[in-house]
């Protein structure tokens, strides 16, 4: 995962060895290893590095002073000991990089931007301006302008940007496809678009493969290395995660269960949706309230009122509002019981603006126990619609160390 501290140090290993050779090579893997040492450890002392990463003393504090000089790590008070002077300690200067999270829906955009640890400092959400793909990288521009504003952070200090889209990202082709809800995103070169608007490095991905992300380094995955987020709303979709990596398929398309071939009809010639994206969403479901509706049923939920009315109807005791709920997690354990077939998670996620609705969750593994043999731990997200926000922060990070660790070893 690209917030593990295994991922990331792998990472920066890899773009520190295309860049230097020998001796070059060997200190910029020092000061890679030191700085993620103290953002883990951190308020720490030299000999407190040095104790952890095996390093000696002499590297440490060579490593520290060019550290401190660029600003990345600052004194942070002193500790003592039993013999000698205090030791000073260090921490990383969360304000020597900021980054932004951007979560792009078929309804409302989220951008924030968040310090090195990942604390959101602001982060704001409106409609999704989806006219086409160009306005689209207007309005995320233009929000990133904003929440930089907000934050108070000199704009000097933003290093990069995670964001997530609702489609399949090819990045051998810089297009998108498969974004039924957003198509004006595959008519755009879209990560040299964001590049170009924002003007720093673009990790993208798509925006549930960044829900898994998101709920393996805030939510309820943080100890899982096998398991699943399903975010259901607007669309559907499913980040995978195996050995405590996103698996993204031999085209990034893995995950992509709104073409489970459940429910609706599969050889329906002109589709707008895949099968399961067809009946499972939130659009879907207010569909099915119409029709009761206009077929006399009698109810207190209206599609004015949106998903969240139907499950409030159904908690007031609403006869229709309690079977559209009872349809809805039903055709979700369907899609949870081939996942699970397949890939055999040890926990799934139920997330987005209809998925993480808590009503949900005990009707979904009532259904999946009657449809499964084995045992499969299901839990409503606690990020709720945010989880793919914070995930697209946390690749943000991710890029941002990356370009300060370049930034060090290009300054000496």
């Amino acid at each position: 995962m690209p917030t593990g501290g295994d991922g990331i140090r792998r990472s920066m290993a890899e773009l520190v060895a295309r860049q230097y050779s020998g001796l070059g090579l060997v200190r910029a893997l020092n000061e890679q290893v030191v700085l993620e040492t103290v953002f883990r450890d951190g308020p720490i002392s030299r000999a407190g590095i040095a104790r952890l990463t095996g390093l000696s003393k002499p590297t440490v504090s060579s490593v520290v002073q060019t550290l401190e000089a660029c600003g990345l790590i600052h004194q942070q008070g002193t500790a003592s000991g039993n013999i000698g002077r205090p030791s000073t300690l260090y921490e990383v200067n969360s304000r020597a990089g900021t980054v932004l999270g951007v979560d792009i829906g078929g309804t409302k955009v989220r951008v924030g931007i968040a310090d090195l640890f990942g604390d959101v400092l602001a982060d704001s959400a409106e409609p999704t301006a989806a006219e086409d793909g160009e306005a689209i990288v207007s309005q995320v521009a233009r929000m990133g302008d904003e929440v930089v504003q907000r934050s108070g952070v000199d704009r000097r200090f933003f290093r990069a940007a995670g964001v997530g889209i609702p489609g399949v990202f090819d990045p051998t082709t810089d297009h998108v496809s498969a974004a039924p809800n957003l198509p004006g995103l595959t008519e755009i070169p879209v990560l040299h678009a964001f590049v170009e608007a924002l003007g720093v490095p673009i990790s993208l991905d798509n925006d549930v493969n960044l829900a898994a992300v998101g709920e393996r380094w805030r939510g309820l995955a943080q100890d899982e290395d096998h398991f699943v987020a399903i975010s259901i709303g607007t669309g559907v979709g499913m980040g995978v995660v195996l050995g405590g990596e996103i698996y993204r398929g031999s085209r990034g398309a893995a995950g992509e269960i709104d073409y489970l071939p459940l429910d609706a009809d599969p050889f329906d010639p002109h589709p707008v949706h895949g099968p399961l994206e067809s009946v499972v969403t939130g659009p879907a479901l207010l569909d099915r309230l119409r029709r009761k509706i206009e077929s006399g049923a009698e109810t207190s939920a209206s599609p004015e009122g949106g998903v969240q009315g139907i499950f409030q109807a159904e908690a007031h005791g609403d006869q229709v509002a309690a079977e559209l709920v009872d349809e809805e997690a039903r055709l979700i354990a369907l899609a949870i019981a081939a996942v699970a077939s397949v890939l055999d998670p040890r926990l799934v996620v139920l997330g987005g603006g209809l998925g993480s609705n808590p009503g949900l969750l005990e009707p979904v593994r009532r259904y999946l126990a009657k449809l499964f043999p084995r045992e499969v731990d299901i839990q409503t997200s606690a990020l709720g619609d945010r989880a793919a926000f914070y995930g697209a922060i946390a690749m943000g990070l991710r890029a941002a160390r990356q370009r300060l660790l370049a930034e060090v070893t290009e300054s000496r």
